[in-house]
């Protein structure tokens, strides 16, 4: 099996965790990944932030920002210094939801790492970090 299909397997153990979680809601997959991103990722809380690091289209995350809103679970806050520019921020009813969904995910990456030992995982995240990083530029 080739790096590519193996990357495949793994995005499809977390696809299925987020199809479990979205039957159980009123979200979609995407707005759980949206989500998940502001939880994980304060300070990248403008849409092209999402769009860039979710790399899921600027009208996919356009659509579950203001769904996200309408239900919500986000609030969106106008930048002091540029108006076009609106700052993207879980609420309460949000962060209710993405703490079990959180504990969901450390369950999961607790079974996908066991049998593996601390130095294993550190070597293991370290050259992942570095794929993902020639991966990206490869996307640019």
């Amino acid at each position: 099996m080739s790096l590519l299909e193996e990357a495949q397997v793994l995005k499809k153990v977390m696809d299925n965790l987020l199809y479990d979680v979205s039957k159980k809601t009123d979200l979609t997959v995407n707005e759980i990944r949206v989500l998940l991103f502001l939880y994980q990722n304060e300070k990248c809380d403008i849409a092209s932030s999402i769009v860039e690091n979710l790399m899921i289209s600027k009208s996919h995350v356009s659509a579950s920002v203001e769904n996200l809103k309408n239900k919500e679970y986000i609030k969106k806050i106008q930048d002091i210094k540029d108006r076009k520019k609106f700052h993207i921020k879980l609420t309460k009813k949000a962060e209710s939801i993405l703490t079990s969904i959180a504990q969901e995910q450390e369950e999961l990456r607790e079974e996908l790492f066991d049998g593996i030992d601390a130095k294993e995982k550190r070597q293991f995240l370290k050259t992942f970090s570095k794929i993902l990083k020639n991966a990206k530029a490869i996307n640019s």
